[in-house]
């Protein structure tokens, strides 16, 4: 849906627990969802079914569309993905997303909220990690110079 106000389309999705949330769909992700529903012969009008379906009308289970994630980057040519000690998954991506969000000056209700999280603490955990170093104690000791 466009929201003029916004300047931006917005998608309705669905989480855990079956509650809605908008996320933002760029407008060449949204030229490619609809070539593929195109190919697929769904209308873009049509708002029953899966975004994505499978050339029978039905949709991937979660398990496949992660399964397909890790072949898609583990074919990509980036040898340091094939050497990490722990898998870049699709919920890396929501990890790293709320990083970039704060580092972006984003406010973390906002980011909660986008998200899906039920729990600021949730949110919260995503970020430990970062803050871990870049809030580090130790950061505000000045070298002494000699």
């Amino acid at each position: 849906m466009w929201r003029s106000s916004e300047q931006a389309y917005f998608l309705d999705v669905e989480g855990k627990g079956k509650k809605q949330r908008p996320i933002v769909i760029y407008e060449d992700v949204l030229f490619i969802i609809k070539e593929l529903r195109r190919q697929r012969g769904i209308s873009e009008d049509s708002k029953l079914g899966p975004l994505f379906p499978k050339t029978n009308g039905k949709r991937y289970s979660a398990t496949y569309l992660s399964g397909h994630f890790k072949h898609l980057l583990y074919e990509a040519p980036f040898n340091f993905i094939r050497s990490r000690k722990d898998p870049i998954t699709a919920h890396t991506c929501r990890h790293y997303t709320a990083q970039y969000l704060i580092e972006q000056g984003a406010d973390l209700t906002a980011i909660r909220d986008a998200l899906g999280h039920a729990s600021i603490q949730t949110t919260e955990l995503y970020l430990k990690q970062r803050r871990r170093y870049s809030e580090h104690v130790g950061l505000k000791i000045k070298p002494m110079t000699m």
